[in-house]
């Protein structure tokens, strides 16, 4: 469970490198809605 919320924190990461808009805020309410 841990690895799978640091890999989406990594996607995180990613998404904010390669461009600052409306996917990294998508990728990150995903991931909340995955883990709770």
């Amino acid at each position: 469970m841990v690895s799978f919320r640091f890999l989406g924190l990594g996607l995180i990461l990613l998404f904010n490198i390669q461009s600052l808009s409306g996917l990294p805020f998508l990728a990150y309410w995903l991931t909340d809605l995955h883990f709770r």
